[in-house]
């Protein structure tokens, strides 16, 4: 099972400092009245010791013998030292305070915008998808039907007794069977149709299966719950495009010969799904992570968007997995 991200802690109870902190999970965190009375206390003592042995009286004849070094006037200046010290502890507890302050407001802002920056990421992410299948549909109805008209009387042609004319209709017809295979591919490209016809699991295998032609000297083992069939429209394109982005990389930098895709639920009560995809290729140098950036920031962009929690794990020669959780609390049980 892949890794759940932790939720981070709160900015504020991590800058807040026990000086000025109230409460934290109902437990007093402040010590300043406990440290009031051990400094009352203290002094009190003090003053019993003097008091009890004559402290001051034994000082001022102890310090009379040396007047003319002015040792007398010592108390005085270790008092105003202590007023300083005090001033100047005061001065740096309030910057201690401002500053916490400070941190707190430019963290919660930062937070602020980062959510907004993936609320609009989503938005535009949601608005690209709409646009890609409207796209999909307008090239599927205006020119499939159009290349099947053209492939149609090209075959007639092929059969006319002219065999020049009947060799360019056959040109023609394979011409055309050509631009239907790569509009289909960029029809898939766009918006796969299987996953708005049959669901995301056999979305996912044909997907495999297109992929394993085109890579056939990699082994590719798929372990899909077919109970994960039925879920929102943008789970299910969540998902697909985590398999298809992390085909793709396996195809282009990891060098691996096995390959495993799962999809399940998390648990019984089905609140999350679990998207996994693993290799056995040559994984991630410090170094890689940046050549593969992109694809590795869209795919966390896409996860985050929804809500849930990606985690790519990976050290040298011992393949790269990567582990997406995508919160279904809306269908559980």
């Amino acid at each position: 099972m892949g890794h759940m991200l932790e939720k981070p802690s709160s900015p504020l109870t991590q800058l807040t400092p026990p000086a000025i902190a109230t409460k934290i999970s109902g437990k007093p965190v402040s010590r300043a009245k406990q440290d009031i009375r051990k400094a009352i206390i203290f002094v009190l003592l003090i003053y019993l010791i003097t008091w009890e042995f004559d402290v001051a009286e034994k000082l001022a004849v102890f310090t009379a013998r040396y007047e003319t070094m002015q040792l007398d006037e010592l108390p005085i200046a270790m008092l105003m030292a202590a007023l300083a010290g005090i001033w100047f502890s005061r001065r740096r507890m309030h910057e201690i305070k401002t500053e916490a302050k400070l941190r707190a407001e430019a963290e919660s802002s930062l937070a602020r915008l980062l959510n907004e920056n993936r609320a609009l990421a989503a938005h535009v992410r949601q608005v690209q998808e709409l646009e890609r299948r409207r796209m999909a549909q307008d090239i599927h109805d205006d020119m499939g039907q159009y290349l099947t008209a053209i492939r149609l009387d090209a075959r007639s042609l092929s059969k006319l007794v002219d065999p020049m004319v009947a060799s360019r209709a056959e040109r023609i017809g394979l011409h055309t069977e050509h631009v239907q295979k790569a509009i289909r591919d960029l029809l898939h490209r766009l918006r796969p149709v299987a996953l708005d016809e049959y669901g995301l699991i056999d979305a996912v295998r044909h997907l495999v299966q297109e992929w394993k032609k085109q890579y056939p000297d990699i082994s590719c083992r798929c372990i899909l719950d077919d109970r994960c069939g039925n879920l929102p429209d943008n789970i299910n394109l969540t998902a697909y495009r985590i398999v298809q982005e992390a085909l793709t990389n396996i195809s282009r930098h990891t060098e691996a010969t096995t390959v495993s895709v799962t999809i399940n639920f998390c648990s019984e009560n089905k609140t999350a799904l679990e998207v996994r995809v693993e290799d056995n290729g040559k994984g991630l140098s410090s170094t890689e992570p940046n050549r593969r950036g992109f694809g590795i920031a869209t795919m966390r962009e896409r996860v985050t968007a929804v809500g849930g929690s990606f985690d790519l794990q990976s050290t040298v020669n011992t393949g790269v997995r990567i582990s997406v959780i995508l919160p279904l609390s809306d269908l559980a049980e």
